[in-house]
């Protein structure tokens, strides 16, 4: 599945939602969503269940100021396709 929409992040206090949009629908339970910085990964992400079919939608604690990539992969529902992807964002201080 091609991944239909950038990967933004809203941070609202204490607490930081991401999601990815795809075209179609996609595995919730075997999606993976993890945060790295500097290379390591920070957080690692459960995807929300209950989510809309083609969105991965994930929440985890504010992150500290600093450069970090959002990685996700998950399996398109139809063909069984994986998608894989990055996005670097900062975190800066308020």
């Amino acid at each position: 599945r091609r991944q239909t929409e950038r990967m933004r992040a809203v941070v609202d206090g204490l607490n930081a939602q991401y999601f990815v949009r795809f075209d179609g629908p996609v595995d919730h339970r075997g999606a993976r969503l993890q945060i790295a910085r500097d290379g390591q990964v920070v957080e690692s992400l459960r995807a929300l269940l209950d989510s809309a079919p083609e969105v991965l939608f994930a929440s985890a604690p504010r992150l500290a100021p600093g450069e970090y990539e959002l990685r996700w992969s998950a399996r398109s529902m139809p063909d069984g396709e994986t998608t894989d992807g990055a996005l670097r964002f900062t975190v800066q201080r308020p």
